[in-house]
């Protein structure tokens, strides 16, 4: 694996291009007992020494093309050449889920929800730190300090749990509309309580999610609780009167986020 990782690695680090280049590999899990999609996305005029920030998304297949995605995309590619223009580089890990549907919310859950396949996101979460990120890191310069996690609903849901359960691996933590709901403890003080100090959470959700979920007050109990345990400076949270369960309005705030964790 990590040989044909290096192939792919010699052939875009050997290009002093300045175009933006995404890196594909099918990456293999002894964890998952399956392989994994991911797409590994270098920031504009990427150079192998330098070090650079980085960012673990979920629903991978939601963010670069239109081609895999189901409902429009995060337009990941452009939002990069953004930061870019705003002195801000990062490389970006897109991630596939297991498939829409009951392999999502298996993985994208810590917790069982009752009735509902769910709480295989332990296992997820050790694919992630036991295996992906030690191998892919591996081959970069990484910033100490400076590797977030990201997704949205049940990739929020998830992104989150990995701030608290894995705290030793992910600093920085982009949450948006997260599905609270599907695992209620999640919005128990005795387990954002574990937050760490120096750890930063973005959360961001709109008023008209939909579903009949109150999503936006579970963000808010959320935001509550953690105001107690990060200042000011580590944590932002976030509902816009427009926003909606959509990509198109986590593609919109996605900028913002990246500049409040990174900087």
């Amino acid at each position: 694996m990590k040989t044909i990782l290096s192939i792919f690695l010699l052939l875009t680090i050997g290009c002093k291009s300045t175009a933006q280049q995404i890196i594909y590999q099918s990456f293999k899990s002894e964890v998952l007992k399956e392989k994994r999609d991911i797409w590994i996305c270098l920031p504009p005029h990427f150079q192998a020494e330098q070090e650079y920030p980085i960012l673990y998304m979920m629903d991978g297949q939601n963010l670069l093309y239109d081609s895999l995605a189901y409902a429009g995309t995060w337009q990941i590619r452009s939002k990069l050449q953004e930061l870019h223009k705003e002195g801000l580089d990062l490389i970006i890990v897109a991630v596939a889920n297991a498939g829409s549907g009951k392999g999502r919310s298996k993985e994208y859950s810590w917790f069982k929800s009752e009735g509902n396949p769910s709480g295989k996101g332990a296992a997820f979460l050790r694919f992630m730190c036991e295996e992906l990120i030690p191998q892919l890191e591996s081959n970069y310069q990484i910033s100490s300090g400076k590797r977030g996690i990201m997704g949205s609903s049940l990739g929020g849901l998830i992104s989150a749990e990995a701030l608290i359960e894995f705290a030793d691996t992910f600093q920085l933590g982009g949450i948006f509309s997260p599905s609270f709901w599907f695992n209620p403890e999640t919005l128990e003080e005795r387990y954002l309580s574990r937050i760490q100090p120096n750890q930063k959470m973005y959360l961001v959700i709109g008023e008209n999610e939909g579903g009949g979920i109150p999503m936006a007050d579970d963000q808010r109990k959320a935001t509550e609780i953690l105001a107690k345990y990060l200042s000011s400076d580590h944590l932002k949270a976030t509902v816009f009167a427009d926003g909606e369960h959509k990509e198109w309005f986590w593609a919109r705030e996605f900028v913002g986020a990246v500049k409040f964790l990174y900087n």
